[in-house]
């Protein structure tokens, strides 16, 4: 309980994406604490789940920092992967070992030791604009998308079913935005009653 329920809690409170590598830290850091065998366990588990000591992840964490020193260095980093060559292979998805006596989430990993991507989600901002977020706090925010949630979960199976039925980001995309809007719409389809027309 000494872990848990203070992260359930802080998990509650800051749904945010950018708070997911803060969390990650936050677990690991409060849990030395606990006895070894518990301790042995609990490694094993975060180990196997930590997707947000990912660097792409924790590069989004560090830009939405309140620290402007932090910001900058999240910043620099993502900039340095915008000028590398796009890679012409698939990059694989690794979780790098953990370090775990980080004094901060931007510790929890070797950066030097780790091929640094792009965030998925600064692919569409501009240069210009992510270097004004150094000092513009609230330039980037990512408040809206959430780290973990049930409704997330959710979401893995629709992405699974769009990607076994079509090719490419925009038609997935396509595919996810029409069936959420179908659903919407018909909320039941448990006889031809509640069947509607589709106006064009």
């Amino acid at each position: 309980m000494k872990v848990y329920a203070p992260m359930w809690f802080n998990i509650k409170t800051q749904s945010s994406i950018k708070y997911g590598s803060v969390h990650l830290w936050k677990t690991i850091s409060e849990s030395r604490g606990l006895p070894k065998g518990v301790k042995t366990i609990i490694d094993k588990v975060i180990s196997t789940n930590a997707y947000f000591a990912h660097p792409e992840n924790i590069l989004i964490a560090m830009i939405a920092n309140e620290r402007s020193h932090i910001r900058e260095l999240g910043i620099r980093r993502i900039l340095k992967t915008k000028k590398q060559p796009a890679a012409k292979k698939l990059r694989i998805f690794k979780i790098p070992p953990l370090n775990w006596n980080a004094k901060d989430y931007t510790e929890m990993i070797d950066w030097s030791e780790c091929c640094i991507t792009e965030p998925p989600l600064t692919i569409d901002i501009k240069s210009e604009d992510l270097l004004a977020a150094i000092e513009n706090k609230s330039f980037i925010n990512f408040s809206k998308l959430p780290s973990h949630t049930q409704a997330v979960e959710r979401c893995v199976k629709i992405i699974t079913e769009a990607s076994s039925k079509v090719c490419g980001h925009s038609s997935r995309d396509g595919f996810i935005r029409v069936k959420i809007e179908a659903r919407k719409n018909l909320p039941m389809f448990d006889n031809k009653k509640q069947y509607y027309n589709v106006e064009k």
